[in-house]
This record gives structure tokens, sequence and C-alpha cells, in this order.
């Protein structure tokens, strides 16, 4: 898991070369701004890191539909009950997950958060995230039906499970986008929340706090 959480983060703390920010409240336009911040972040050493093959593919990336970002909470999840309304652990995170296109496939990310002052990039690259991100969301456009701005990404940091999420019919349904089935679901099977987070809950409440 530890391992496979690395490769997923890979690339997204660069904030201790660069950081992108602006006054406008426009997420879009931020990110795009961002987008050129990470063009110029990228270089032959750490291209493939990023999630590219070159400088110069990078240059000619664009932004996909971004994913809204959710946390779940280690404290609420111990406290599940079954039957609760899964929609009640969603936390958001005012936080937007943009994939980055090279010739309309993903390769990378940028993620924007909103504060005070506006939307700041405080993520780049994440490659293995993004695709997975995006697999999850091409299963709900093309099982379920949803657009895709509907599908967001949900995070459960303290246990090291992300997921894609969407509604259909007021239900709440995941897909696992980490590797562990144990029971919370898996990268091939969307649960309804409730039963994700019936799995999940005694995990928690068993977690001791150390890294997983």
């Amino acid at each position: 898991m530890k391992t496979l959480l690395g490769a997923m983060l890979l690339g997204v703390t660069l904030l201790a070369h660069a950081q992108s920010s602006s006054t406008d409240n426009d997420a879009p336009a931020s990110a795009r701004q961002s987008l050129s911040v990470l063009g110029e972040l990228v270089t032959e050493q750490n291209a493939q890191q990023l999630g590219f093959d070159s400088p110069r593919q990078a240059a000619t990336a664009t932004l996909g539909q971004p994913f809204p970002a959710y946390l779940v909470r280690l404290d609420e999840l111990r406290a599940w009950r079954s039957g609760a309304s899964p929609d009640t652990l969603l936390k958001p995170l005012d936080r937007l997950i943009y994939p980055v296109l090279v010739d309309g496939k993903v390769r990378s990310s940028v993620t924007m958060e909103k504060g005070p002052k506006g939307w700041n990039a405080v993520g780049f690259g994440a490659p293995l995230l993004i695709r997975r991100l995006a697999e999850g969301r091409d299963v709900g456009v093309r099982s379920a039906g949803v657009s895709e701005n509907a599908v967001f990404a949900v995070q459960v940091p303290a246990l090291a499970r992300q997921y894609v999420g969407w509604h259909v019919a007021g239900k709440l349904m995941l897909l696992s986008i980490t590797d562990e089935n144990d029971g919370q679901g898996d990268r091939q099977h969307v649960l309804p929340a409730e039963q994700v987070f019936d799995a999940l809950a005694p995990i928690a409440r068993a977690y001791n706090g150390l890294p997983l």
C-alpha cells in the first residue's frame, strides 16, 4: 500500500520550487495560469516523474474537466453507523484536481485550492493518481450515464484510500482507485457508499495512527 500511495503522489509537492497563485476567483483561469507554471517546471530530468515524455510534450498540454475533492475524516468514519447517510461523511475541500492532457490522453495533473485570496496551485504531477481518477470517471460515465462534471474524488487520507464518486438516483456510489480489496471496494466494482463505509469503519476504529 505504501509503495502504491507513494507512486500515486509522486510529483505532487513541487511547491518547494514554485507555486502559482491568483487573486482571481475564477478557478479555470487560475488553473490555466498554473498549467503554464507546470510547463516551466518540467525538465529533461523530471519529465517522467511528472507524467511527460519530455519538456516539449508538456508545452502542448491542455486542461481537462476537474475533479472536486472531498475528505472523509478519520474521527467521523470511526463514529459511522450503518444506516446513516453516507453523504454526511463527505467534507468539501475547496480543491479541484485538473487532469493535464496531451493529445487527449491524461498525463499529469494540477491541483488547485481556494484560499482567502483566490485559487492557488497546491500540487503538480501525480500521474498515477490522475490516471486512475480519469479511469474511474470513465466507469461512471459509461456504466451509470453520469456526466463528467458530476464525478468527484473522495479521499480517506488516514487510511490511504482514494475513491471516485458519483450519485445515481440520489444514492452515493464509490469506486476504489487503490489496490486494497478488504471489503471496502476494489478497482473493478462500484459499490454503494454505505457498504464501503460499513467495511471501512472497523478498520478506522482499529487504526493506531501509524503510517500505512
